[in-house]
């Protein structure tokens, strides 16, 4: 480079260099702060812009110092977020941990102060960056002649009882050890699926993929090959209850609500227990059960001649078979019980299905489709 050269550019480079040091200095902080004392790495964030926000974050960063739980870095969140974005009150505890995972920080506590009719209202949570989980306290407002930092340190000590428990290594099996992790093949067509012990029972950690005898009884959703590599594909009711392979069986209603116990630990709802990762808006998939939104097919009026079939819900929740039937309804639809799971449900929920078509003025032909998740015979 020459001198002209570089007078011309070299301020520009020295600005640019100067930046990624900087910025590497300020990415390594919580690294090097959680190498040195083996804590995890606990940020603050104060959401959107109260009066007195910066004495309120250096409070609670002390508050929150001094419990021994954490080590703190003061991150600036202006270097995560634009000023338009740091002033929204809205903003989803997964925004949150995705901007402040960038800052190489464990945990955000996040404090949010909102005011009406000259009431100020509190609320804190604990934001798990790698889950996008969070836990805490409920907004409530602070009492006449209460001092706001005052009513803040209490709300913080509730979060903290609150969360001593949920960020504890995942849930263990029945025999005190991690959840055991197998795989077994069909021998139908061959094919490997992954299991894993959860209580007392060995499930399926897949959906069943395979294809009956009649083309028209299990579909991929979107009728895409390709959606079947994943989540497997769906089963109409009536097939469903004799589909799994040998050696394994339809669970019953009572062996998905065992399962949703032995899931429900260390103060996390079983349905995010029991979520994959990354298909879902949050879950921790604990115990590799990895449950997944494949959607369900809703079939035809007369071979589609009248209404075709319809396929719903892919990316959003999922639904199981359970091997119990609830009865015949009032339009001659044979129904039958299932479990699902939601994008924003809290719960897994109980629900019916038709197993097969029916009679409603006109001939349903085909019942409804939901995965198939088998459990090992005892």
């Amino acid at each position: 480079m020459s001198f002209f050269t570089f007078k011309k550019y070299g301020r520009t480079l020295l600005v640019i260099l100067a930046a990624v040091i900087l910025t590497g200095a300020f990415l390594g902080t919580a690294v090097a702060q959680r190498l040195r004392t083996g804590l995890p790495v606990a940020a603050v964030y104060i959401m959107g812009n109260p009066e007195g926000r910066d004495v309120i974050a250096s409070a609670v960063f002390t508050f929150l110092e001094q419990s021994g739980k954490y080590e703190m870095v003061e991150i600036d969140a202006s270097d995560l977020m634009d000023r338009e974005q740091m002033r929204q009150s809205k903003l989803t505890d997964a925004q949150i941990a995705d901007w402040y995972k960038e800052a190489k920080a464990d945990y955000v506590c996040v404090v949010q102060i909102s005011e009406l009719d000259r009431t100020s209202y509190v609320s804190t949570r604990m934001v798990d960056v790698k889950t996008r989980i969070a836990k805490g306290t409920a907004m409530k407002d602070v009492p006449p002649r209460v001092r706001l930092l005052d009513f803040i340190k209490a709300q913080v000590d509730e979060m903290l009882s609150k969360v001593e428990s949920q960020y504890q290594p995942p849930p263990q099996s029945s025999g005190g050890s991690s959840p055991a992790k197998g795989t077994f093949t069909d021998g139908r067509d061959g094919r490997v699926y992954k299991t894993v012990v959860i209580g007392d029972k060995t499930w399926m950690a897949e959906n069943l993929n395979y294809q009956t005898g009649s083309t028209d009884k299990s579909r991929c959703y979107d009728n895409d090959n390709s959606n079947c590599k994943k989540y497997g594909r769906l089963y109409e009711g009536s097939v469903a209850q004799s589909i799994c392979p040998s050696g394994y069986h339809l669970p019953s209603r009572g062996e998905w609500s065992d399962l949703v116990r032995a899931a429900s630990k260390n103060d996390v709802p079983a349905v995010t227990a029991l979520k994959s990762r990354n298909d879902w808006d949050y879950g921790t998939d604990a115990f590799g059960f990895s449950a997944l939104p494949g959607g369900f097919y809703h079939g035809d009026f007369n071979g589609g001649n009248i209404m075709p079939g319809v396929f719903r819900g892919y990316g959003e929740f999922g639904c199981w078979w359970t091997s119990a039937a609830k009865g015949r309804n009032a339009a001659g639809f044979d129904v039958g019980y299932t479990r699902c799971i939601s994008d924003k449900g809290d719960i897994v929920e109980e629900g019916s299905r038709w197993l097969r078509g029916g009679k409603i003025g006109i001939n349903f032909t085909e019942g409804e489709f939901v995965s198939v998740r088998c459990v090992k015979n005892d």
